[in-house]
C-alpha cells in the first residue's frame, strides 16, 4: 500500500456559531430615534403628497363634500374626487418612500439623521420591493392599536412587525 492510498484531503477550518459580523454588533435605533426618523420620512413625502391634495381640493365640487352623502362605508356614500386624490397622494408617497428606503436606507432627512433601514442579515439596502412590503405592513401595524410599532420595545433585535416582514433592522450610525 502506498501513501497516496491513505491520503485524506485537509479539513477546512470551521466557524462556530460564536462568529458575528461587525454589522450584527451595530447599534440598533431606539424608540425615540425611530419616531423622529418616522417624522422625517413624513415631512419628506409631503413633497409628493401636497400637489395631489391641492389638485384634489381645486377639482372637488361642493356636491360631493356635503354632509348629505353620509360617512365612508355607509349606504349613500360616494367616493368624491377629493378622496380619489387623497388615495393617489398616499400611494405616491408610499412608493417614493419605498424607493428611498430600498435604495439608500431612508428619506433624505432620515439619512441625514443617521437612522437607516438595512437588511437584517448583511446590512445592505433592502430594495424597493421589500420596502413596499415594509410600508404596507407599517400601515397595518398602525391600525392594530400601534402594537406593531410598540413590538420593538420587547423584541431583542428591536424589530417592529414591518421590520420582521421585510427582514430589516433600523440602525443608528
Amino acid at each position: 500500500m502506498s501513501e497516496s492510498d491513505n491520503w485524506q484531503p485537509p479539513t477546512p477550518p470551521t466557524f462556530g456559531t460564536e462568529f458575528t459580523s461587525p454589522f450584527q454588533l451595530e447599534e440598533r435605533a431606539g424608540f425615540w430615534m425611530r419616531f423622529l426618523a418616522h417624522l422625517c420620512d413624513g415631512l419628506n413625502t409631503l413633497i409628493v403628497a401636497i400637489p395631489f391634495l391641492i389638485v384634489g381640493m381645486l377639482l372637488s365640487d361642493s356636491s360631493t363634500s356635503s354632509d348629505a352623502d353620509g360617512f365612508a362605508g355607509l349606504p349613500g356614500y360616494t367616493l368624491g374626487s377629493t378622496d380619489l386624490w387623497s388615495i393617489l397622494a398616499s400611494i405616491s408617497s408610499l412608493l417614493l418612500l419605498a424607493y428611498w428606503i430600498g435604495s439608500r436606507g431612508g428619506s433624505p432627512l432620515r439619512v441625514r439623521l443617521g437612522v437607516l433601514v438595512l437588511d437584517a442579515n448583511d446590512g445592505s439596502f433592502i430594495g424597493t420591493k421589500r420596502a413596499v412590503y415594509r410600508g404596507l405592513m407599517s400601515f397595518i401595524s398602525l391600525r392594530v392599536l400601534l402594537l406593531g410599532y410598540l413590538w420593538m420595545l420587547w423584541d431583542p433585535n428591536k424589530q417592529t412587525w414591518h421590520d420582521k416582514v421585510a427582514k430589516s433592522v433600523v440602525v443608528k450610525r
